[in-house]
């Protein structure tokens, strides 16, 4: 996973640099992707946030969202057995899913 970290920062920044717009652009789309740490920081994992906006005045803007993570670990147990040897380790994973929306102001918009 962290061999793979730079390729997620540098897609997310890509994805999140703003262009030149046209004036006064109404609707917008943001991604994000990257490392999430849960709790603690004992669960690692990744999440994923879309969001689309949409002005419908010149300074007022709705929007929704979706959100989602997910996140794994492992409680290693190795058991030594007269007849053999075998992996009993407790594995879990917790995902979430949330979604929202809002409205918006733009006190500087240009």
């Amino acid at each position: 996973m962290k061999k793979y970290l730079p390729l997620f920062l540098s897609t997310l920044a890509v994805l999140n640099v703003p262009g030149q717009q046209q004036k006064y652009l109404r609707d917008n789309l943001q991604l994000s992707l990257g490392k999430s740490f849960h709790g603690s920081g004992d669960l690692n994992g990744i999440f994923f946030s879309s969001e689309y906006g949409h002005y419908f005045k010149r300074r007022l803007e709705i929007s929704g969202n979706v959100s989602s993570t997910i996140h794994h670990g492992a409680f290693t147990l190795l058991i030594s057995a007269p007849y053999g040897n075998y992996d009993a380790s407790f594995r879990y994973v917790t995902a979430g899913l949330q979604a929202g929306g809002k409205i918006g102001f733009a006190i500087l918009r240009s």
